[in-house]
């Protein structure tokens, strides 16, 4: 692609389909959809799941309230204290 001049999505969403079709044949019609965010292939809610991801952010659980209360808390503080260079 970078022979091409294609560098980045927007480089690829700037091609037409017949330039796409004729560099990268069959292919190059899925690169010009999925470069505008056109995506027909159908949804498979039943996959068998490869990876779960979790998180860990502390050992204490902050409930939404109490942790925009202590980032505000945050803030302010470091409004207050003398700028440093």
């Amino acid at each position: 692609m970078n022979g091409l001049g294609i560098f980045t999505g927007l480089d690829l969403r700037n091609q037409t389909l017949d330039f796409m079709s004729a560099n990268f044949g069959k292919t190059g019609a899925y690169y010009y959809w999925i470069s505008r965010a056109v995506d027909e292939r159908p949804v498979r809610a039943n996959r068998i799941r490869k990876s779960v991801g979790a998180e860990n952010t502390g050992r204490v659980v902050l409930r939404h309230h109490e942790w925009n209360h202590a980032a505000a808390g945050r803030a302010k503080r470091r409004s207050r204290a003398p700028a440093t260079k």
